[in-house]
């Protein structure tokens, strides 16, 4: 009884090699894989004949296809996407013969990135294929990668317009540290930077233009990730043999971190903050900017004495060189940042509305403040004169903080 059941079932079922030894290399389809279970095991277990099959042209194309184009809407929900997930997995089994022959001509790189020029809203699900499939590329074909970009002048403007999507951001990481190779990542922080990416970056966060706050999120973590792991990266870099007078702010730093501490930079930040006024999203991710970067200098560091002096002496520079920046962009517009901390802008419309008659709900601290407030105190803590004296000397501290904010809200002490 068992054993006749199990047979039934048995007999049901198809793999792969079936589908393989049933036809000839050239006559199978992508379909008739597909539907296979065992599709992603045996590409993952690099079965030769199924290679052969993947890596021809028409298959190749097709599954890049499924990842880029929007399944019919024919298609019931359940299985919108399937073919299209088990592509993208095939695709990022690390096979090198697949991805040898993604990178051999344009139109498979082309088709990957032709997802991004269109004015509508992107797809998260098959923006993070896209995605994932150009990372494996870039990690195992990077030159091929990086000699695409740099003929493609419309890659930067064309994927950063849909900034929103979180899995865009993601592609600009992979972009930079998808690569082990340091040579190669400081190749292409480079490349990017000749691009002015950074300032492309940092436009986002300008409400004025840009009042969508997905762009202010996305864009203030994009700079972020890409300081911090530019930070760790330069940090990393240290020999015992360098010499410890030597050492500079820009000493192992890539393109993009010297184009962060730019005193230019910062000053893009901070103007972007001060035209923002009524945006609470777009001020908030400037400040979170601005302040993240000495959050970045990691204050312990594994390596044997002489290794660990050149750490903090080097990290000691960078905090006095960014220090010595602020101070310079920040003093002449401390009094628009005094007005923003003493009436920020609304959050939330409908909060305002339902907490109309109830000064208890209405009178919040919010973001904003707790942004700025926190900036400053951290500002204040280094001791700079200048920078300090603005700040005393524009009623920030005595108007803003101990005579408005502490009785307005005495419970947020």
């Amino acid at each position: 009884m068992f054993w006749s059941k199990f047979e039934s079932m048995t007999a049901k079922e198809s793999s792969v090699q079936d589908v393989l030894l049933a036809h000839e290399t050239e006559s199978v389809t992508l379909a008739s894989l597909l539907e296979k279970e065992d599709c992603i095991q045996e590409t993952k277990a690099r079965n030769p004949q199924l290679i052969k099959v993947l890596v021809r042209k028409d298959i190749l194309l097709e599954m890049v296809n499924l990842i880029t184009k929007e399944p019919p809407g024919e298609v019931d929900a359940k299985n919108r996407f399937k073919d299209a997930t088990v592509s993208c997995e095939m695709l990022n089994a690390d096979v090198p013969e697949m991805t040898e022959a993604l990178t051999q001509g344009p139109e498979y790189l082309d088709c990957l990135l032709d997802i991004f020029d269109t004015t509508e809203t992107l797809n998260p699900i098959l923006t993070s294929f896209v995605t994932r499939t150009f990372g494996l590329l870039i990690a195992r074909r990077p030159n091929e990668v990086l000699e695409y970009l740099s003929r493609k002048e419309a890659f930067l403007d064309m994927t950063l317009k849909h900034l929103n999507v979180t899995a865009v951001t993601d592609l600009f990481i992979r972009l930079i540290t998808a690569h082990e190779n340091d040579a190669f990542r400081y190749k292409m922080c480079e490349w990017l930077n000749g691009q002015s990416f950074m300032e492309k970056i940092v436009a986002f966060l300008d409400a004025s233009k840009t009042p969508d706050s997905d762009y202010h999120n996305n864009s203030a973590q994009l700079i972020c990730d890409i300081i911090r792991f530019s930070r760790e990266q330069q940090l990393q870099q240290l020999k015992p043999e360098d010499d410890i007078n030597a050492l500079t702010p820009e000493t192992y730093a890539n393109e993009l971190l010297k184009t962060a501490d730019s005193e230019a930079f910062i000053g893009l930040i901070v103007s972007n903050l001060i035209r923002s006024v009524s945006s609470q999203s777009a001020i908030v991710q400037c400040l979170t900017v601005l302040g993240a970067p000495f959050e970045f200098i990691p204050v312990n560091f594994e390596g044997n004495n002489e290794q660990k002096a050149l750490f903090s002496e080097l990290s000691l520079r960078v905090v006095n060189s960014r220090i010595e920046r602020y101070s310079q962009v920040l003093s002449p517009v401390i009094p628009q940042l005094r007005d923003i901390l003493v009436d920020p802008p609304v959050r939330n419309a409908l909060i305002t509305e339902l907490a109309k008659g109830d000064d208890a709900l209405a009178k919040r601290v919010g973001q904003v403040r707790l942004h700025l407030i926190r900036l400053v105190a951290l500002l204040i803590s280094f001791g700079r004169s200048q920078l300090n004296r603005a700040f005393f000397e524009s009623g920030i501290i005595l108007v803003a903080l101990v005579k408005r904010l502490s009785l307005s809200f005495p419970c947020n002490y």
